[in-house]
């Protein structure tokens, strides 16, 4: 019998391995389920080829501007070679410099977004998520390794 002062709950304790098992057993059958993870994989793929459109169109963009910066020096170039423009004139220079600059930050923008589009020959596909999510079934039921599992079981509990 339970006295008037406590205040516990009056049902089955459980331990904490058991309440763990069972939180795992879930996120396997739900979370690490190969159709799910196939249909997240999709979605993901899909945003790619997205992304992968306006990279392509900014670099396209980006490399008419700097065919457009390059063009300018030029015209520079030949008005100085017929003689249209005094050498010693400051505007001359500060122009050719101020297409110079705009030429190398172009470059250097193209270059990153061209890094970060990058080749997609290592594409995720349904083989590597059926590897991931057996891996990590094997990592989550390792009697080796309790850290990773209490880490991951409350992290998932955490964000329901």
């Amino acid at each position: 019998m339970r006295r008037k002062k406590d205040r516990s709950c009056g049902g089955n304790n459980v331990s904490m391995a058991q309440v763990d098992d069972a939180v795992v057993t879930v996120l396997e059958k739900r979370l690490l389920d190969p159709a799910r993870l196939e249909k997240l994989l999709a979605q993901l793929l899909e945003r790619s080829a997205g992304a992968d459109v306006r990279c392509k169109h900014d670099i396209a963009t980006l490399r008419i501007e700097r065919t457009a910066a390059e063009t300018a020096i030029q015209r520079l170039f030949e008005s100085f070679e017929a003689g249209l423009v005094d050498p010693k004139d400051k505007d001359l220079k500060k122009r050719l410099a101020s297409h110079q600059d705009r030429r190398a930050a172009l470059s250097q923008e193209i270059d990153l977004i061209e890094r970060q589009c990058g080749d997609k020959l290592d594409r995720i596909d349904c083989k590597t998520i059926a590897v991931f999510a057996d891996g990590l079934k094997k990592k989550l039921t390792d009697p080796d390794r309790p850290g990773l599992r209490k880490n991951y079981v409350q992290a998932s509990v955490q964000r329901s």
